[in-house]
């Protein structure tokens, strides 16, 4: 029996609805349907409530499918159009197809690195190629761009979209121009995490209201939460729910959403147990030999907000020149790990040419600070314990104020016994200082 010609009798109803309907002499669900909203009412003489409960029944929201079989999980997985980064290389790094490289939608990547390094600039380049055609890499669709950091410049997208118009021009796409691709590109500036959580609260609506939006840009999930909330526990909390609404909105809009992260320091020891705490069982007379500690960078915020990121990708200052950049993929479920060099130009985001190969001039018009390879200013300083103190006025007016706000009607929250087994799991996030006890030396795990 086909859904619409099933007995009326068959729709779960209060008893007194049902005795209304039958008593109305309709007799099967397809000649319900067929009835707008707005004449249930008077057709059947029912109260509004009644009218509502009857045509949740009549028009069930669709439901998602819990279970794809393998062939169509691939086959939604082709027709997704990713985002080109205008390199080559770092598509790549997305894709083991090159015809199917860059930024891809239903998931969320991350980039990090020490400041300065470039982050923002490739942002600001997805929000530009996001709106291009596809024989361009772009998805024709616009961009959101949360600035936590003040690093978004309008300037600098216009150098970024005037460059593309020219090309766009050369393919004979001669309606475009650069003012039509700074409109494209909605921006927002947020001080603080109340205006963070506030704004990604607002994104599933903005979404739902304009269907063109094919990328979202945070710069930078780490920057707030680490000058601004110094209670642990509240952080890790935040963080984990606003990684799932951000997972969220990738999966359920089919749109890409790109983060910038910090770099922090994480030390470990080698050859025995810490200094000044191991000691041998047998006597006081037999120390047990100090260890040796070593500083390690790592992005920060910890395995809560990792687990959220599908692809991570470290960004590091190249060596041949102030405009040249490295790329590590050390996370993705597709692409095996690897390192790829790209530049950043006055143009844009760029792949290396052979004249740049040789020594000759970029053409970069940005001003790049070089690194020594021992990691000098922020690849060894982690920032974590610049949070405001709790006795000083302004931290907190901020902790209260967190602590205050209902944050269940923001999100579904898990049960505080998983909150605190969570947090208990964790022990202190990854983007404080971490000291952890390392008996035999490890290199870093192999993430396919």
């Amino acid at each position: 029996m086909s859904p619409e010609s099933r007995p009326v009798a068959t729709i779960s109803l209060s008893a007194r609805l049902m005795d209304k309907v039958l008593k109305s002499g309709f007799s099967t669900v397809s000649d319900l349907q067929s009835i707008p909203q707005g004449q249930l009412q008077f057709e059947l003489t029912i109260t509004a409530d009644e009218t509502r409960e009857l045509w949740t029944q009549l028009h069930p929201p669709a439901v998602f499918p819990l279970v794809l079989d393998a062939m169509t999980a691939q086959n939604q997985e082709q027709r997704w159009m990713p985002v080109t980064t205008s390199s080559r290389a770092l598509d790549r790094l997305f894709s083991a197809q090159q015809s199917s490289g860059g930024v891809r939608p239903g998931e969320v990547s991350e980039f990090c690195g020490p400041a300065g390094v470039g982050k923002s600039q490739l942002g600001m380049q997805l929000a530009i190629n996001v709106q291009l055609p596809p024989e361009f890499g772009g998805v024709n669709g616009s961009s959101i761009y949360l600035d936590s950091e003040g690093s978004f410049v309008a300037k600098r997208v216009q150098e970024m979209a005037t460059s593309s118009v020219a090309l766009l021009h050369d393919r004979g796409y001669t309606d475009w121009t650069a003012d039509t691709l700074l409109e494209g590109v909605r921006y927002c500036r947020v001080l603080n995490p109340i205006q963070l959580l506030a704004m990604i609260r607002m994104l599933r609506g903005i979404v739902k209201a304009d269907s063109k939006v094919r990328l979202i840009v945070v710069d930078s999930i780490a920057f707030l939460f680490r000058s601004n909330i110094a209670n642990v526990r509240m952080r890790t909390k935040l963080i984990g729910l606003i990684a799932k609404q951000l997972t969220e909105i990738a999966q359920e809009f089919n749109l890409a959403v790109v983060v910038m992260n910090h770099m922090s320091t994480k030390f470990e020891a080698r050859g025995g147990s810490a200094a000044g705490v191991g000691r041998s069982t047998s006597g006081p007379s037999h120390p047990m030999p100090a260890m040796e500690a070593m500083a390690r960078p790592q992005p920060a915020l910890g395995e809560t907000w990792a687990k959220a990121c599908t692809h991570r990708i470290r960004l590091e200052y190249g060596s041949r020149g102030p405009s040249w950049r490295t790329a590590t993929l050390f996370k993705s479920p597709t692409v095996q790990e690897q390192t790829v060099q790209f530049k950043i130009t006055g143009a844009g985001i760029r792949d290396l040419t052979q004249e740049g190969l040789d020594g000759a001039s970029s053409g970069s018009n940005i001003k790049s600070r070089q690194r020594n390879k021992e990691g000098e200013g922020d690849n060894n300083v982690d920032e974590d314990d610049e949070w405001p103190d709790e006795d000083d006025e302004e931290g907190s007016a901020m902790m209260d104020l967190l602590a205050k706000t209902d944050w269940t009607d923001m999100w579904d929250e898990g049960t505080e016994e998983e909150e605190t087994t969570a947090v208990a799991s964790r022990g202190s996030p990854a983007s404080e200082v971490e000291v952890e006890m390392l008996s035999q030396p490890q290199s870093p795990p192999n993430v396919g």
